[in-house]
């Protein structure tokens, strides 16, 4: 659904796609399907970069969020390096990771 209302508005709904996308993430992590997740956390890390462009203020606390998910994500499926630059990015954001 928020795909949708992206394509219409993509500056009122782009937030909520990015909070679902990193939702579904989450919980599919949790529920073992890592690699299923993968793609859901890639994209809201995309859509919160985005975001946090145009208003670092605002959205530089989900993005650190949304690339610690990633990051355990990443780790999951084997993707280590991937995983410690996600977990800097973080850092760097104010948001640091424990290695895991």
């Amino acid at each position: 659904m928020y795909r949708e209302l992206v394509e219409v508005n993509p500056d009122r709904n782009r937030f909520g796609l990015a909070v679902s996308l990193d939702a579904l993430g989450v919980a599919l992590y949790e529920m073992g399907r890592a690699a299923d997740a993968l793609a859901a956390a890639e994209e809201a890390v995309a859509l919160f970069r985005e975001l946090a462009d145009t208003r670092p203020e605002r959205y530089r606390r989900e993005l650190a969020e949304a690339l610690a998910h990633l990051t355990k994500i990443l780790v999951a499926v084997g993707r280590h390096a991937e995983a410690d630059a996600a977990r800097e990015n973080a850092a760097s954001l104010g948001h640091p990771i424990e290695p895991s």
